[in-house]
């Protein structure tokens, strides 16, 4: 057709699939009496299998350091409403290389398991290297064990050492000062909830309670904030920390 707004032309194209369809429907899904463990993506992660420079960081990744320390957090969850009752082993595997292994001897029926900024030691030519996470566990059909590829990604390692961060360090009296003023943050009415200064203050928070769990001050990084009602906090709570759950409950 002839556009409008000039003397150009505008083309569309149309594409028709079969008169009929040639594949056909799936077979519903039979309920399973078996586990099934998966890998889980917890809220705010990018990803399953998460490996960092720095502790704390599950967002996107940014380059590894050689020399200087890493860190893996991962999450699995057993997705049916059967016991896994066999042992099974969880291997991280960069490369050729197993680098890590962690044992449980049962899943209860939808648990999730999280681990998180576990310090592990790889010293690599620089370059890119696959990353899987695998899963070791008893086969039902034989006295040999079952492997499976829960997840995979790349990961890319540089040569030297984590940059270290511009902004300087909390003395402890600041530290303190902004995580108290987190509960004035939750009930002013002087800022928008999206408002700059509400940002601000929530990421002065941020940096405290940061520097106070690792010992070390926040990198110079983009932040993603979800704020949350109480109610939805709670959700949050029973679905992917609910190892702390009942201790909220009872506080």
């Amino acid at each position: 057709p002839e556009a409008d707004e000039s003397d150009n032309s505008v083309s569309m194209f149309f594409y028709w699939g079969e008169p009929t369809q040639t594949t056909p429907m799936p077979e519903p899904v039979a309920p399973t009496n078996r586990p099934n463990i998966v890998s889980y993506v917890p809220t705010g992660w990018s990803g399953p299998l998460i490996i960092t420079s720095y502790p704390g960081r599950t967002g996107a990744l940014g380059p590894i350091y050689r020399d200087s320390e890493a860190f893996v957090s991962w999450a699995i969850k057993n997705i049916t409403p059967v016991r896994m009752d066999s042992p099974i082993t969880i291997e991280l595997v960069i490369g050729d290389t197993l680098l890590r292994s962690w044992n449980y001897e049962h899943l209860e029926a939808g648990e999730l398991v999280v681990v998180l900024d576990e310090p592990i030691t790889f010293i690599p030519n620089p370059g890119v290297y696959d990353v899987q996470l695998r899963i070791q566990m008893e086969s039902t059909e034989g006295p040999n064990n079952m492997s499976k590829v829960l997840t995979r990604r790349n990961a890319g390692w540089l040569s030297g050492t984590t940059p270290t961060s511009e902004t300087p360090a909390l003395e402890s009296s600041a530290i303190a000062s902004r995580i108290n003023a987190i509960e004035s943050m939750r009930s002013s009415q002087e800022a928008p909830v999206y408002s700059d200064d509400q940002l601000t203050g929530i990421l002065s928070v941020v940096q405290a309670v940061y520097q106070t769990l690792h010992k070390r001050n926040l990198y110079d990084e983009p932040v993603s904030i979800s704020i949350l009602t109480d109610e939805e906090f709670g959700q949050w709570v029973n679905t992917e920390c609910s190892n702390v759950g009942q201790t909220l409950a009872q506080a």
